[in-house]
C-alpha cells in the first residue's frame, strides 16, 4: 500500500513539473501578444491621425480660425504653406474658396 502511495506521489511531482513549465510558457506568450496588440494598436492610431491630418490638411484648431475668418467677412489672411500644411483637403479649398472674393 506504502508503494502505490509513493508511486502517486512520484507522478504527481512530474506531472506538476510539468504544468508549472506549461505555465511559465503560456505566461510568456500572453505577454508577448499582448504587447505586440499593444503596437499594433498604436501603429493603427498613428495611421488614422495622418491619414485625416492629410484630408484636414491642417491643424484643426488652425482651421477654426480660418472658418471664423471667412466668416467674419476677413479674406485677407495668409495661408501657412509649412510642413504642418500639406496643402491639401479643407485647408486648400479655404483657400481655394476665397481666391474669387480678394482683391490683391
Amino acid at each position: 500500500m506504502e508503494n502505490i502511495k509513493l508511486d502517486i506521489k512520484k507522478e504527481q511531482d512530474e506531472i506538476g513539473l510539468q504544468l508549472h513549465a506549461f505555465n511559465k510558457k503560456a505566461v510568456s506568450a500572453i505577454v508577448i501578444i499582448s504587447v505586440l496588440a499593444v503596437a499594433f494598436g498604436i501603429g493603427v492610431v498613428v495611421l488614422i491621425i495622418r491619414g485625416v491630418m492629410v484630408q484636414l490638411g491642417s491643424d484643426p484648431s488652425e482651421i477654426k480660425q480660418i472658418a471664423e475668418s471667412i466668416a467674419n467677412g476677413n479674406l485677407t489672411f495668409k495661408f501657412d504653406k509649412g510642413a504642418k500644411n500639406r496643402g491639401g483637403g479643407v485647408c486648400q479649398h479655404e483657400e481655394y474658396g476665397r481666391k474669387p472674393f480678394r482683391h490683391d
